[in-house]
């Protein structure tokens, strides 16, 4: 009798370990601007953890019917458990559309700068407070931004291109502009900029001339010390994600396109704070938009649906299945205490996922039922160049 209570009592508290574990990941859904009778579609982009623990996400909608056509960028505002404050739309009276390109910064006070553009370059700056309350908008027409990050001393560093070129930009919380500077690389396009805690700045794009992803790294005054390329297969090349590692390493995450059925190979690079490469690996069939560094040395690369992980020297370790991807921004996945925090669309309704996944990047549902399956392809390969 005393043996079958135990086992009942043992059955019931790994029921209880099971529970408790299974509220660790979840999936919350998000429509915040629908209306009765009309269809929205929404785009991802970036989140960002905010000051109060709470999570910021940004991105893009449309929302329109027979008669009726709307499309803009919006900052939407969670809790730390996923439920949903609020959400704004970035609508300025001085540009007919802006939905295309934004990102956006919580500055140290708590208030928030998004940045965005239309399809045509035209750019803008909305300042909010915590709640997401306006206080200021202004154009910005000679720089198109597409990445930024908070500095160390409460400046904000931009990167994008002006004049079709590679630039990099200082401004304060206010939008005056401190600097800018141009990287002579011709055409091109600068994704993804950081902060590097030795000095300076980093940042990954697209040579257009070339077609090759660039790194580079900038003193503090924004010129430049050096810069490392990836030529690829002579495809469509996008340096898409720059971070650094706990050792000052520079983590670099993009894709290559192939000369197989425009087919893709996402990359991961790790280089030195002088430029060398450590290693550079592909990953069959992948588009990396955003990697952020793990426990033990592990880096987790991001491709709007899916995820690969590695270890230090780029070799597979697990992924996700591959069931569909999204253009996602460079800061599209978190690294939380229990696992992974990143955002995705529902692939059949185009609404808003915030995704909250264990070690292994799984989300276990009720009957314990894998949500997100693990896959054991692709394997890592060397760049072949």
């Amino acid at each position: 009798m005393k043996r079958r209570i135990f086992a009942i009592s043992a059955f019931c508290f790994l029921l209880f370990a099971f529970g408790l574990s299974a509220q660790d990941t979840w999936i919350k859904t998000y429509r915040p601007f629908q209306q009765p009778y009309m269809t929205d579609h929404y785009t991802i982009k970036d989140i960002r953890i905010a000051n109060d623990g709470g999570y910021h996400i940004s991105g893009s909608y449309r929302l329109f019917d027979e008669f009726h056509y709307e499309e803009w960028s919006y900052l939407m505002k969670t809790d730390s458990d996923g439920n949903f404050l609020w959400a704004v739309k970035d609508s300025v009276d001085f540009m007919y559309s802006n939905g295309e390109y934004i990102d956006f910064v919580q500055t140290p006070d708590g208030d928030i700068l998004s940045i965005g553009a239309d399809l045509f370059g035209f750019g803008y700056a909305i300042k909010r407070d915590s709640d997401g309350n306006r206080y200021w908008s202004m154009p910005i027409t000679d720089f198109r931004v597409l990445a930024m990050e908070t500095t160390s001393d409460g400046n904000i560093i931009l990167a994008g291109n002006s004049n079709y070129n590679t630039s990099i930009r200082k401004i304060q919380p206010d939008g005056t502009i401190v600097w800018t500077k141009s990287i002579n690389m011709g055409t091109s396009n600068a994704y993804s900029v950081m902060e590097y805690s030795a000095g300076g700045y980093v940042l990954t794009g697209t040579d257009s001339d070339a077609y090759d992803i660039f790194v580079v790294r900038t003193n503090a005054e924004g010129d430049t010390l050096w810069t490392k390329t990836f030529a690829g297969y002579n495809g469509l090349e996008r340096g898409s994600c720059a971070i650094e590692c706990n050792d000052s390493m520079i983590m670099v995450a993009g894709y290559f396109e192939t000369n197989e059925n425009q087919g893709y190979d996402g990359m991961l690079a790790k280089l030195h704070p002088t430029g060398e490469i450590q290693f550079c690996n592909t990953y069959e069939g992948r588009r990396f938009y955003s990697c952020v560094e793990g426990p033990n040395n592990t880096y987790t690369a991001y491709s709007g649906y899916n995820a690969i992980n590695t270890n230090s020297n780029g070799d597979t370790l697990w992924t996700t299945g591959m069931f569909y991807w999204d253009y996602v921004g460079d800061r599209s996945i978190i690294c939380t205490p229990e696992g992974y925090l990143y955002l995705r669309r529902d692939r059949d309704t185009h609404d808003i996922e915030l995704v909250k996944t264990d070690s292994l990047g799984q989300v276990t549902a009720v009957g314990n039922q894998i949500v997100n399956p693990l896959d054991v392809w692709p394997l890592s390969k060397k760049c072949p160049f």
